[in-house]
């Protein structure tokens, strides 16, 4: 499974020799949040080392998968092996990612994807990845989110999910309030709204309408229920960008 998320994802990223000079140009800055949420999951399992980052290291260490006798290279023959449901993906590998077209994938083909990006180095965090992805799939499904929202939308949840299960539930939500409210009255000033959501980036009048007359923490929890799209009273980190990605103002 890891294996083909991993072929399909690098399908997404590579064949910088071959777009670069449209894409250098032609950067997207919004695209469809379903298709960033898919493009997050994909950059989640190349991220070997869960840092958050992608690096020649990790694209390699998925690109030897298909190794099959171990030479340190790839070949058409040992993808079109490792993948015989699919006969399309042997070409699209080879399409996008053989920069030097002899037919073979090695550490010398993802060196050379790297110095064709514009500005990356040797490292690509999440932004980078999906405005990559964005500009070169021109995939769109589901509502347009900025980019940029999306990436902070989720920050502000890695943040605020004390416990890294991925998973926000309404306590925590609660106890993020009461730490937001530190005049401890029971509801939340603007500058306090700002200090729950860690980006800051998401305009106070946006999580509480009614904030010049109080926001409360019901005010505040009315909007968990509203980003809950599956109602199981907890918050997945898809149903968390979904909701609070469109709020934020960039």
């Amino acid at each position: 499974m890891v294996n083909r998320v991993a072929v399909i994802f690098c399908v997404y990223l590579c064949a910088a020799h071959q777009v670069y000079s449209g894409i250098l140009t032609n950067y997207k800055t919004e695209a469809g949040v379903i298709s960033l949420l898919k493009m997050r999951a994909y950059f989640l399992f190349v991220d070997y080392d869960d840092d958050h980052i992608l690096t020649h290291g990790d694209f390699l260490r998925f690109l030897l998968i298909d190794d099959l006798n171990d030479d340190g290279e790839v070949t058409y023959e040992e993808v079109e092996k490792s993948h015989p449901n699919d006969t399309r993906i042997p070409s699209r590998i080879f399409n996008t990612w053989d920069a030097n077209l002899d037919r073979v994938l090695n550490k010398k083909d993802i060196v050379m994807l790297f110095e064709e990006l514009p500005g990356s180095g040797n490292e690509l965090d999440l932004q980078e990845i999906l405005t990559i992805a964005s500009s070169r799939t021109n995939e769109t499904t589901g509502p347009v989110m900025k980019i940029q929202s999306f990436v902070q939308a989720e920050r502000d949840f890695l943040i605020i999910d004390e416990n890294d299960d991925n998973i926000l539930t309404k306590k925590e939500f609660q106890v993020e309030f009461k730490v937001a409210d530190k005049n401890k009255d029971g509801k939340l000033e603007e500058s306090e709204v700002r200090n729950m959501f860690p980006m800051r980036s998401t305009p106070p009048e946006k999580i509480c309408p009614n904030i010049a007359v109080s926001c409360s923490v019901e005010d505040i929890m009315s909007l968990f229920d509203a980003a809950d799209q599956n109602k199981d009273s907890q918050l997945s980190i898809n149903e968390y960008i979904i909701h609070f990605g469109f709020l934020i103002k960039n």
